[in-house]
């Protein structure tokens, strides 16, 4: 079972983000909780799994919107958790600052769709939700080798390249 850790030092690092490329949360005054996930040990100091897991596979961060109910009881409006061990031991501080940053991108904000304000909850606190991934692709390595460019997970992997590769050079 991982343990968790409310890392301090990402608070500033996660403000920082949000004024710099989501003024919305700024002025809404969303309030984040942050947790890091370590991964268990063994008695020899080996990880015996993920410190996080996202539909049963290792993630990078989780989030969960807390229910009005937490809210109520003081509770931040979202909490992220952190793969602890990750940020820690092999993340450079840029891809400390880009995993913040699609953290931060996930939550939409709801809006009345007459007036277009924020809505809020029985708490008083912004009503908000985690998008879907906009990318998204599962498969299995050996069958990729096996079968190569006839495999849908290749495919599904070359349109995720060619997509990225058309944003880069401007043709969206």
């Amino acid at each position: 079972m991982p343990t968790f850790k409310a890392p301090r030092e990402v608070v500033e690092m996660l403000a920082k983000v949000c004024e710099d490329n989501y003024p919305e949360l700024s002025e809404l005054k969303l309030r984040v909780g942050c947790l890091f996930a370590v991964a268990a040990t063994n008695d020899k100091g080996m990880k015996t799994g993920p410190g996080l897991k996202r539909n049963g596979y290792p993630a990078d961060w989780t989030a969960k919107v807390t229910s009005v109910d937490q809210r109520l009881t003081g509770s931040p409006d979202v909490l992220l958790k952190i793969d602890g061990d990750s940020w820690n031991d092999v993340w450079s501080y840029d891809q400390q600052v880009a995993v913040l940053d699609e953290f931060l991108f996930a939550i939409s904000v709801q809006r009345d769709p007459e007036t277009d304000d924020p809505l809020g909850d029985d708490a008083g606190r912004p009503s908000v939700k985690l998008k879907k991934f906009d990318i998204y692709v599962q498969g299995f390595e050996q069958i990729i080798r096996r079968h190569g460019e006839s495999s849908l997970c290749r495919r599904a992997l070359n349109r995720v390249e060619e997509r990225l590769s058309q944003k880069t050079m401007g043709w969206d």
